[in-house]
């Protein structure tokens, strides 16, 4: 963001996920509810960072100790997100219209521009945008397309296919809005039903549920060719920053 690098909302949320589950095998669908983004975790050199995560009864934190340049320690354990899990899924169901016979090309953005997505992180291949609302196609990479062959164990959240989602939504304020950028500040409930294979296709559907001059709300989903469920998200809040792209 701005030049600096940003630890994507969906890396912090799949670093709670897998404190969540520890080491006993993942059950799906995973559920968190009240994410919240409280700090960003900006990276200042090209020197990495060491994240935790660290619980507090059904609460969950990610903190990093921050440094000044110097490597002087200035606040340990500051919190870039918490979570919570949830103790009993809630049902849940977001209607879905038909899928539209046409769509436009999805466009990310260039480093110039004021949010910068990765190469890894551009799955969202063809967008549109409704009155309220938006459909996206999704074409899952590889679960490993973020780490390579560096990272041990597996992925329990799609971090690609749900940030092609948080993109998608925020495409809405890009044609409808001119200017104006989405920056993800957290979620209400995720629900996590699977990881999807490489290469299959992937539709988004959003609904815009509430917004002011500051903020927007929505919920949205992800499913497969078969219309079953991947993830969703309810209460996805996003600040609005304008005049960013022209």
């Amino acid at each position: 963001f701005k030049g600096k690098p940003l630890l994507p909302m969906v890396v912090g949320i799949e670093a709670i996920a897998e404190a969540t589950v520890g080491s006993t095998p993942v059950v799906y669908p995973l559920e968190l509810h009240n994410l919240s983004v409280t700090q960003p975790f900006k990276f200042f050199t090209d020197s990495s960072l060491e994240a935790r995560v660290l619980r507090e009864e059904s609460t969950f934190q990610l903190v990093a100790d921050f440094r000044n340049r110097k490597g002087q320690l200035i606040e340990a354990n500051r919190v870039h997100m918490t979570a919570e899990v949830a103790a009993v899924p809630r049902p849940h169901n977001l209607q879905r219209p038909m899928e539209p016979e046409s769509f436009n090309d999805a466009w990310y953005p260039e480093s110039e521009l004021s949010i910068y997505h990765g190469p890894s992180f551009r799955a969202l291949r063809q967008s549109r945008v409704g009155d309220r609302a938006g459909w996206g196609r999704i074409l899952a990479p590889h679960p490993d397309a973020l780490n390579g062959s560096t990272r041990d164990g597996t992925w329990l959240v799609p971090c690609v296919v749900l940030d092609a989602a948080l993109f998608n939504c925020g495409c809405y304020y890009y044609v409808r809005h001119p200017g104006t950028i989405t920056i993800p500040l957290g979620m209400e409930r995720l629900i996590v039903t699977r990881v999807p294979a490489e290469g299959e296709p992937c539709l988004c559907y959003y609904e815009l549920k509430d917004s002011d001059d500051n903020r927007a709300c929505f919920n949205f989903v992800v499913v497969d060719h078969s219309g079953e469920e991947i993830l969703a998200a309810y209460g996805y809040q996003t600040a609005l920053v304008k005049g960013e792209i022209e």
